[in-house]
């Protein structure tokens, strides 16, 4: 796989890469660091290969559980591009994806994409100190450039969308929790101090607090700690959501903001 986008994106990517092809590698360097397989990087660029660039997660002609038009969110019409042709896409689909389907993705993960040593121990030491909580993640896309060309205008209709509507959203699920200790996972600070200045009876706590300076490594350590929730408040449109939602192994008891 190779191209661009954030974590959530890439790890879709090579999830759709290995349903194709179980032999794909990755040229991300840093898969190396948070998969136990070190040989599910290719970093040779010499090497030839066919590269995969989609931020979607493939529907095979054997997937017979997703039929013809099944996907009702992430269509043309809605400003997603690349859609099936006949529909079926899973991608933000959430509970509706059948548990058929769910059962290969997670068993995916679960075989191939086995967490490195480096990721456990942080995972455990965090865990240790904070026990049960709910997870929440705030996908504000606050910290796009919001410029002239289309995929920033994108970026932009987004945003204003979580402040018209995701935001309140995500406070009132958290209201709504029964779960006192929250960890958030955010990619804007002015965002998580909103929202937790509207949540008072909530504990917050956080793994990665710096978003200028965060690590792939600690980006993926904050989605894996993210799919330890009890509860999990997610976003609708955001990927990084939804790869902590199939780590997780596709938690029953999810809130989508």
């Amino acid at each position: 796989t190779s191209g661009g986008g954030g974590m959530g994106n890439q790890i879709k990517k090579f999830i759709s890469a290995l349903r194709l092809h179980p032999e794909s590698k990755s040229h991300m360097s840093y898969f190396g660091n948070i998969f136990k397989d070190k040989t599910l990087c290719q970093l040779d660029s010499k090497q030839q290969y066919t590269p995969l660039n989609t931020w979607r997660i493939v529907t095979l002609p054997s997937d017979s559980e997703i039929p013809v038009g099944f996907c009702k969110f992430s269509t043309s019409d809605k400003g997603f591009h690349n859609c099936d042709v006949n529909g079926r896409n899973i991608d933000h689909e959430y509970l509706r994806i059948p548990h058929s389907f769910r059962k290969k993705i997670i068993n995916l993960i679960h075989n191939r994409l086995q967490y490195s040593d480096l990721v456990n121990n942080k995972v455990d030491d965090f865990i240790k100190n904070h026990e049960s909580y709910s997870s929440v993640h705030i996908r504000s896309f606050k910290a796009d450039n919001f410029s002239n060309d289309k995929s920033s205008r994108y970026a932009l209709e987004r945003h204003l969308n979580w402040v018209n509507v995701g935001r309140q959203t995500c406070i009132d699920h958290i209201n709504n929790l029964s779960d006192n200790k929250i960890l958030i996972s955010s990619d804007s600070q002015s965002e998580f101090n909103i929202v937790k200045s509207q949540c008072h009876n909530k504990q917050f706590i956080r793994y990665a607090t710096n978003n200028s300076d965060r690590s792939h490594e600690v980006d993926f350590i904050d989605m894996v700690l993210l799919s330890k929730g009890n509860h999990m408040v997610l976003n609708t449109i955001s990927t990084y959501s939804e790869v902590a939602w199939y780590l997780s192994g596709c938690n029953e008891n999810i809130h989508l903001c």
